[in-house]
C-alpha cells in the first residue's frame, strides 16, 4: 500500500509541471497579444474562445475529467491570458 506522503510528493511534482505549462501558455498568450496589437485586433476573440471551449469539453470527456471542473480551469486560464494580453502596449 502506498504511503500518503509519497503520493503527496507525486501531487507536488505534478503541480510543478502544471505551473510550468501555465507559464508557457501565458507566454504564448503575450505573444498573441503583441500580434493582435500590430494587426489592430481586440483582445477578446469570442469565436476563438468558443473553439477553445469546445476543444476543452471534448478533451475533458475523453480524459475522464468532469467537464464542469475542466471548464472552471479553462475560465481561469482564459482570464489569465486576457490579463496578459491587456498588458501589451497599444
Amino acid at each position: 500500500m502506498e504511503d500518503i506522503a509519497a503520493e503527496r510528493k507525486k501531487i507536488d511534482a505534478l503541480d510543478r509541471k502544471l505551473l510550468r505549462i501555465v507559464s508557457r501558455r501565458l507566454a504564448v498568450a503575450r505573444r498573441i497579444g503583441v500580434l493582435k496589437v500590430t494587426r489592430g485586433k481586440r483582445v477578446v476573440d469570442r469565436a476563438r474562445e468558443k473553439e477553445v471551449r469546445l476543444n476543452w469539453r471534448a478533451n475533458a470527456k475523453a480524459s475522464g475529467v468532469p467537464v464542469r471542473d475542466a471548464m472552471a480551469v479553462l475560465r481561469a486560464l482564459l482570464a489569465m491570458s486576457k490579463t496578459e494580453q491587456k498588458k501589451v502596449k497599444r
